[in-house]
């Protein structure tokens, strides 16, 4: 889950990011967007594990809703 963190940080450097885990739940906190951005975080993590790789995150967002992801290196 870090390794989402940190991405998203050098993605976006522009937002801030909280992130807080209790040992059963994390919660992660985005400021500085709109409510349409906060739907699509929320969907992003919808089910996500703390195990969760970023690439297994965009998975399961593209399982849930069809729309398809590409990751580095992938021929577009």
């Amino acid at each position: 889950m870090l390794d989402l963190v940190r991405r998203e940080a050098a993605c976006c450097p522009f937002l801030s990011y909280e992130v807080d885990a209790d040992g059963e739940q994390i919660q992660w906190r985005t400021t500085g967007i709109g409510g349409a951005d906060m739907a699509v975080l929320d969907e992003f993590l919808a089910t996500a594990d703390p195990d969760d790789s970023s690439t297994d995150l965009a998975a399961g967002l593209s399982e849930r809703t069809g729309v398809p992801y590409l990751t580095p290196g992938t021929p577009t």
